[in-house]
């Protein structure tokens, strides 16, 4: 009998893992460009957000201590 039919998934796990390892790695230049440029926009976005309703952030932080002189 061959060895094939006694144990046919016998690295197959193995397989499986770097058979997805090496395809998401071919992937990168796909996804990783934009999930950057949408965390930095989102940043600029919430923090002009904050300074258009807030003001300046140190005047907001004083208040919310109640330093303010």
């Amino acid at each position: 009998m061959f060895p094939n039919r006694q144990r046919p998934f016998t690295r197959a796990i193995h397989n499986t893992f770097f058979n997805i390892f090496r395809r998401a790695r071919t992937q990168n230049l796909y996804w990783v460009p934009p999930v950057i440029v949408t965390y930095y926009s989102m940043s600029w976005a919430i923090e002009r957000s904050e300074l258009a309703y807030f003001g300046d952030i140190r005047t907001v932080a004083m208040r919310l201590v109640g330093n303010m002189d």
